[in-house]
């Protein structure tokens, strides 16, 4: 069973794994190496295959964000950095 990433424009959470769905959800917006970090450590926790790099699916693929999230990077806050800060 193949997970799969879920873009969300409105999530209490940057990266969050919903069991029902099987799904990873990603916040709109959020840092790319954050969120992929997030999802290997998610995935990691469902004990699929691990890589040095990067995340895999339960299957072994790679896991690659979608591109309706790496095309809203440009001109992006950083929202950890912004909770981090207290702001």
């Amino acid at each position: 069973m193949c997970i799969r990433l879920v873009p969300v424009d409105l999530a209490a959470e940057l990266v969050s794994y919903d069991a029902v769905d099987v799904s990873i959800r990603v916040r709109r917006g959020a840092n790319p190496e954050y969120v992929m970090a997030e999802i290997s450590a998610i995935l990691s926790d469902l004990d699929a295959p691990s890589a040095a790099v990067g995340a895999l699916c339960f299957c072994g693929d790679p896991i690659t964000l979608p591109p309706e999230l790496l095309a809203q990077q440009a001109g992006c806050r950083d929202d950890r950095r912004q909770v981090l800060r207290g702001a």
